[in-house]
């Protein structure tokens, strides 16, 4: 017979209620620590002395009255120790019946009481080495602690005693599992065992908000109980959810309080000494602050708990030690969102303030966490409310002061400089206008004042990009997150340039610096979003230094500023899909760098431009298809940087061009050599992580390396090596999540993980993992649909946007969900086509959308709707109105069609088609291909999904170097 659980009723709020409470738990530290001491303390002496609370005190007592007798009694000297290892073994009143678990603090096993012909179970000190008397007093101390807590989801306890040098207590046995072990079998780490019949979460509802909210059930169980514990002293110190039990009907019991802390324990831990699980430890608790451990403990140790119940994933797995854990590894944590996107935002709210760095921030007792979490399945408005903007600055200020301080330092002096310099301005002017003025006879003082004020004008214009461009570098990379900052300035400085551009256009004697300004307009514009602007800012900088060159073909600078205009141009206009003209700026520019380099005083920078302008060739004839060209801009530019190398062996900027280069060139090999594709990019990976090696704060040196990574695992793939693919693509995938954590506005850094997780996605598709590769496709478009949201003019965001869905739909065709697979194949068309409409010369749109239409006309066929996958068909013919070969393939694949469709009128007319493409394919000079590449082999190949690899261009020519 289970004995039915009392629970006593929370106290009503307030200062009388407070008080009790405090002198409650007073009353039972010091009955425990007398009956601790071997004092024979009768309940009823207890209970008379403290007549005022004994309806109170009576309930907690009845508990802890079983201890009486044992504690009393000492171990007999010379006992000798009994095996439990066999199940039959009798102590006491218990006869064990098999070992049900086992860690630090004991042996559980599953027995039979036999007086009362029950199942318990009996917690039993480990048999293995010699036990001292601090470890029984721990072993006693966990079932005390337990006993006082009268809760209905706190495992209780019946029995304390010892028999022949065996200590033990026997408790109430609960059937089920523990959280430990759901997750793991929801992870799939472990083999599902019996059906879980419970009314917590299942297997395969593990992503869904049935799942979330089952969770948040859970959570109020295990925090109410907490919440009990607390009120009478007891902190538990070790909750996680190997220590949470879940039984049968879906109840949670609370066991374990080995290492908990009552207010008289404190001779059983030493100051520092770190007590429980590290994963799940608080940061006060992990680094060894005892002083600073209460309650609040607790509740961070339940979030955790709940952010990976929730997740199945631990905020910072693979952390062995708190330093780790805690001051670095938290600035990678991701929102439980991030792992789910089924977790409503007020749970995920909820998790995050019970695992507030600041013990301050989190709920300031369990039972307010646990309120929360009710006021959340009830669907009203709850507490927790993310951190602001400002407090999440001032945080960050705190763990970085030394580099807020340093930045700071320099951004006010260099401001200071500005002001100043700009006052002198102002004060010259004005003197220069007065000076005008005067008669003929201060016309010699009027232009010494003019000249000095064009002086102090350069000057503070000179002191205003040299701080601009050093403070946008610094914010750039050796600030995390300071993109917001970064924006803000680059965006303050907008009007000043446009100003000037303003005043310049009225003076012949300053067009070189108007040039030069229009095209730090045009590079701040590119930088913060603006490509529109930024084309012509670009144009308009063009066309004044063209007139220089003219007028001035002696002048160097002039050429090569044109030049690096013209490259800068020819990137706005290649992400816009205006391919032809993009050619046109890059060419003009790379024949300008040809000539410089072939004059006699050339600087390796300017080789170095020559290097970046004819890599971004390749990557625009990569783009368009023409591949043979590429490969030879690539290996133009790897030579001339290459030769910059020799010269200057420890230069990271030619370092970091050169392994761009190589990295595209893998890129190009990749289809058809990948063997010779992981030649080059493993040459680029050797000098990536030099650099990152010496200089580890370099965020772009870090983003570098990842595309590395993720380019050699997609080679990887290709041999199906996927192990080491995936292997690879996690690396990157490590490194891009960090840098789209520390810096979430920077687009490439999102940009490259999404395009990591596709390629991830495209390995575990091929190695047969589709689950896996279905959920990396999912979160690779989540970050996509964000970036063609931000960036709606960057066709390449677009492309790829479709590919990914592409892929997606890949996956549900090999699963047989072709309705799903149908509906992706869908999406990526209505995108794809977007980006070929806008851009209908760029190759790889087109290439794109073909496949897609192919992919849809597959699935169709297979929901047995083949008039529609006939119309998909002729939508890919109408892309390759003279490609011979491609048409006679469609016409193979409309005869197939044709014969599944069931109306003749419609027959007909698809057979009409039919000969009509047949008729196209033969004037464009191909006739039904042969067996040997008959339409099987072809149909494959165009079946293909897309593997992102994106290109890495080797430099945008900065402004400031003009």
């Amino acid at each position: 017979m289970v004995p039915k659980v009392i629970t006593t009723q929370s106290m009503a709020n307030g200062p009388e209620s407070d008080r009790e409470r405090d002198r409650l738990a007073q009353i039972l530290d010091e009955y425990l620590s007398g009956l601790e001491r071997g004092e024979a303390i009768k309940p009823e002496d207890l209970l008379a002395r403290h007549s005022d609370v004994a309806e109170r005190l009576r309930g907690y007592l009845s508990g802890l009255a079983l201890f009486h007798k044992a504690v009393a009694i000492p171990p007999m000297p010379g006992e000798t120790t009994v095996s439990a290892q066999d199940s039959g073994t009798v102590l006491g009143d218990f006869r064990l019946v098999r070992e049900v678990g086992r860690g630090g603090m004991g042996v559980v096993y599953e027995a039979v009481q036999l007086s009362l012909e029950r199942r318990v179970a009996v917690k039993l000190l480990p048999f293995t080495g010699p036990i001292n008397e601090k470890q029984i007093a721990r072993f006693k101390h966990e079932a005390q602690a337990a006993a006082q807590i009268d809760h209905p989801n706190i495992v209780p306890v019946f029995a304390i005693g010892q028999e022949r040098g065996i200590h033990y207590f026997a408790m109430q046995l609960i059937g089920g599992q523990s959280l430990a072990d759901l997750i793991a079998e929801m992870r799939g780490e472990i083999s599902a065992g019996a059906s879980l019949k419970t009314k917590g979460p299942t297997v395969e509802a593990s992503q869904t908000r049935d799942h979330v909210l089952a969770v948040a059930r859970l959570g109020v169980q295990a925090a109410e109980a907490l919440d009990a514990a607390h009120e009478i002293g007891v902190v538990h110190r070790d909750v996680k959810p190997s220590n949470l039990l879940l039984d049968e009907k879906g109840k949670v019991w609370i066991t374990d309080f080995g290492v908990a802390r009552c207010k008289a324990d404190s001779c059983l831990t030493e100051t520092g000494y770190v007590v429980g699980s590290l994963p799940y430890m608080s940061p006060e608790q992990a680094l060894g602050q005892p002083a600073l451990v209460d309650h609040r403990t607790d509740v961070y140790s339940l979030g955790i708990t709940l952010y990976e119940l929730a997740t199945l994933r631990h905020p910072c797995e693979g952390s062995a030690h708190a330093e780790t854990a805690i001051e670095h590894n938290r600035s990678q944590w991701q929102r439980p969102r991030c792992w789910n996107g089924s977790i409503p935002v007020d749970f995920e709210n909820i998790v995050l303030k019970s695992i507030a760095e600041d013990r301050d921030d989190r709920y300031a007792t369990a039972g307010d966490l646990a309120a929360d979490l009710q006021r959340f399945l009830e669907g009203k408005p709850i507490h927790a409310r993310q951190p602001s903007l400002g407090s999440r600055l001032e945080k960050w200020a705190r763990r970085h002061q030394r580099t807020v301080c340093a930045s700071a330092a320099a951004l006010a002096l260099g401001m200071i400089g500005v002001v100043v310099s700009l006052v002198m301005i102002a004060t010259e002017r004005a003197e220069k206008d007065v000076a005008f003025k005067v008669a003929s006879e201060n016309r010699i003082r009027a232009e010494q004042n003019y000249q000095r004020a064009e002086t102090q004008f350069r000057r503070a214009r000179k002191v205003l990009d040299q701080f601009g461009s050093q403070v946008d570098q610094m914010l750039a990379n050796d600030l995390p997150g300071s993109e917001s900052i970064r924006r803000n300035l680059l965006a303050q400085m907008l009007p000043y340039y446009r100003e000037f551009a303003l005043e310049a256009a009225k003076d012949p004697t300053l067009q070189s610096d108007l040039a030069l300004t229009y095209s730090k307009i045009g590079f701040l514009c590119e930088q913060t979003g603006s490509q529109q602007e930024a084309e012509q800012a670009y144009l308009a900088a063009k066309q004044i230094l063209e007139q220089l060159a003219l007028s001035h073909p002696d002048v160097d600078d002039h050429r090569r500023s044109l030049a690096l205009c013209g490259n800068n141009l020819g990137q706005v206009l290649q992400k816009r899909g205006a391919m032809k003209a993009a050619q046109n700026e890059l060419e003009q520019a790379r024949a300008i760098q040809q000539q410089l380099v072939a004059s006699l005083n050339v600087t390796s920078q300017v080789r170095a431009e020559l290097a970046t302008t004819t890599s971004n060739l390749g990557l625009l004839c990569s783009q368009q298809g023409n591949k043979q060209e590429a490969a030879k801009h690539f290996q133009a530019a790897i030579e001339i940087q290459e030769s910059i190398r020799s010269e200057m062996p420890d230069d990271a900027s030619t370092l970091s061009n050169l392994a761009a280069s190589y990295n595209n060139l893998s890129a190009l090999y990749l289809p058809a050599e990948p063997a010779q594709a992981r030649r080059w990019v493993e040459r680029a990976l050797v000098m990536q992580l030099a650099l990152v090696r010496k200089v580890p704060t370099r965020r772009d040196y870090q983003s570098d390396l990842a595309l590395s990574y993720n380019n050699l695992g997609t080679i990887h793939s290709r041999l199906s090596h996927w192990r080491d693919a995936e292997l690879c693509l996690r690396d990157a995938i490590t490194i891009q999540e960090r840098l789209v954590t520390v810096s979430p506005l920077v687009t490439s850094y999102r940009r490259e993980l999404a395009v990591s997780f596709n390629n991830l996605g495209m390995t575990q598709s091929r190695a047969k993992a589709l689950v896996s590769a279905e959920a990396s496709f999912a979160k690779a478009l989540a970050i996509q649909k964000d970036l063609v949201e931000e960036h709606p003019d960057d066709l390449n965001l677009l492309s790829s946007l479709g590919g990914i869905y592409n892929n997606l739909g890949m996956v549900r065709q090999q699963n047989k969900q072709w309705e799903h697979a149908s509906a992706a194949f869908g999406q990526a068309i209505a995108v794809q086509q977007q980006a070929h409409t806008q851009a209908p010369t760029v190759a790889r749109f087109r290439e794109s959308l073909s496949k897609h239409y192919y992919n849809q006309a597959v699935a169709l066929r297979a929901l047995n709707r083949p008039t529609e996958a006939a119309a998909a068909t002729l939508a890919r013919r109408d892309l390759w109105p003279s490609d011979g070969k491609r048409l006679s393939c469609i016409a193979d694949e409309l005869a197939a069609v044709n014969r599944e469709i069931p109306d003749e009128k419609l027959r007909q007319r698809y057979r009409d088609e039919e000969r009509s493409t047949r008729n196209l394919a033969s004037k464009a000079g191909h006739s039904k291909p042969s067996l040997r590449s008959g339409p099987v082999e072809v149909l494959y190949q165009d079946a293909e999904a897309i593997e992102l690899t994106p290109p890495k261009p080797p430099a945008t020519a900065a402004a400031g170097n003009q």
